[in-house]
């Protein structure tokens, strides 16, 4: 594998000599055509970058959602009702 960084015409060069060439690109625009058209694959970075924040405020919405006050409520769990049971034990036997 080779990396090269440098101008379109040097990347072109080596899809000519035979290279495939997987370009990175700061987006679609960047590109010159002769790379766009050199290329096998081209990684718009910006796309990535975009899809990658979706998915991360996706999760982050799905993770606010479920937070441990909402989960108690939403369950009942058998320690919390054993809790309250508890509890009125003891006001019973304040009382009287």
């Amino acid at each position: 594998q080779v990396v090269v960084a440098s101008n379109d015409g040097i990347f072109a060069e080596l899809a000519d000599e035979g290279w495939a060439l997987t370009v990175l690109s700061p987006g679609r625009e960047a590109l010159s055509d002769r790379l766009r058209d050199a290329a096998r694959r081209t990684v718009d970075l910006v796309d990535a970058e975009r899809a990658a924040t979706r998915r991360w405020r996706s999760r982050a919405l799905r993770a606010a959602s479920l937070t441990p006050r909402r989960r108690a409520s939403s369950s009942r769990s058998g320690s919390t009702r054993a809790a309250r049971a508890t509890s009125r034990r003891r006001a019973r036997a304040q009382r009287g």
